[in-house]
């Protein structure tokens, strides 16, 4: 169970690197706005983060840990495919409204995650498991910044030529990077929503056996 946890935590936050890693580029260098419009809808994510956290919690001590994880995760996929229907046109609002679903998925995710993660552990055991979680967010975050850079890189440099630097890319590539970053992204989602359903009923599975003993 707890290594179950800890995978849809790697993975889940090697998603979210895209976020910060693929979209600066699609809206300075495809949708051309100033740094600070950049920066101010990249801030949407953080706040809207903000505000789902407690709740996450809150419906977590109602109906379990498992399922509000389960129900983040699937949040933050229908954010991270939302993402491959960008277009240079697309509108503030829009990106708006597609990094919020996907930032609040991960809200929902993550203080369950946590929880299930701690209390699935023995007291002896918290120290080293917390570190373990530490341990799997860094990890996620190493591997979003290099797994999903090299996804958007390649993509762009499909679609724009072999000889161009995402800097010069045209909108046109950089969106193609984009859609291929979130596509792989949408992917990884997915993985961690079958670890999470097959986690959760195994260790459904194990309760009804112990009850029945």
């Amino acid at each position: 169970m707890i290594s179950g946890s800890l995978s849809s935590c790697v993975l889940m936050y090697t998603v979210m690197m895209s976020l910060s890693i693929v979209l600066p580029f699609f809206l300075s260098n495809a949708q051309k706005l100033p740094t600070l419009h950049v920066g101010l809808l990249l801030s949407v994510g953080p706040f809207v983060s903000t505000l789902f956290s407690p709740i996450g919690a809150k419906a977590a001590v109602r109906f379990g840990n498992r399922p509000i994880m389960i129900l983040g995760m699937i949040v933050l996929g229908v954010g991270s495919l939302s993402m491959v229907t960008l277009a240079p046109s697309s509108s503030i609002l829009g990106f708006a409204i597609r990094i919020a679903i996907a930032s609040a998925g991960f809200a929902l995710f993550q203080a369950p995650n946590n929880a299930a993660v701690m209390i699935s552990a023995r007291p002896e055991q918290r120290g080293t498991i917390s570190g373990l979680l530490n341990l799997a967010r860094t990890l996620g975050q190493a591997t979003g910044a290099s797994l999903m850079g090299s996804i958007f890189n390649y993509f762009t440099m499909a679609s724009g030529g072999k000889d161009i630097s995402v800097n010069s890319a045209s909108a046109a590539a950089i969106t193609s990077g984009v859609h291929g970053a979130f596509i792989a992204a949408t992917i990884l989602v997915i993985i961690a929503i079958v670890i999470g359903m097959t986690t959760f009923h195994f260790n459904n599975h194990l309760k009804s056996i112990k009850q029945g003993s």
